[in-house]
């Protein structure tokens, strides 16, 4: 099982819209985690058939994130600055860092490392999605 993460704005029915999509499709859902930030849906999906997922959600006009970025939210503390030392104290490089949404009391990264299945473990509390 793999993730995808779709980025929408966030309004009723998001993820209705998004489940009946796949399941019109045949692609089941095995497990779902949303986050909202700043009026942004995070919808992190794991599938079995996430090429399928992906070509289906694009076709429909979803944001499909590659599988392996990873989704934080990050409060003011710690630094973001922090967060990479943090991870490089574990020997993660950080290769590719995007702001996805911020608010007054969050902000939402996605970010692109060399060890993600290591970065998963050492970021588990923030983390909105993940590599299977």
């Amino acid at each position: 099982m793999k993730m995808i993460t779709v980025v929408s704005d966030d309004r009723v029915g998001l993820l209705a819209d998004i489940s009946y999509v796949l399941g019109k499709s045949g692609i089941n859902i095995e497990g779902v985690n949303v986050d909202v930030c700043a009026g942004k849906a995070i919808v992190a999906l794991a599938l079995k058939n996430t090429e399928k997922a992906e070509e289906v959600l694009s076709n429909s006009g979803y944001s499909v994130n590659p599988s392996d970025w990873l989704f934080i939210k990050h409060g003011s503390e710690p630094s973001i600055d922090e967060l990479k030392r943090t991870l490089l104290r574990h020997r993660i490089h950080v290769e590719k860092l995007n702001l996805v949404a911020q608010d007054i009391a969050h902000s939402i990264y996605a970010m692109s490392v060399d060890r993600p299945r290591k970065a998963v473990k050492v970021l588990r509390e923030i983390l909105i999605n993940g590599p299977a």
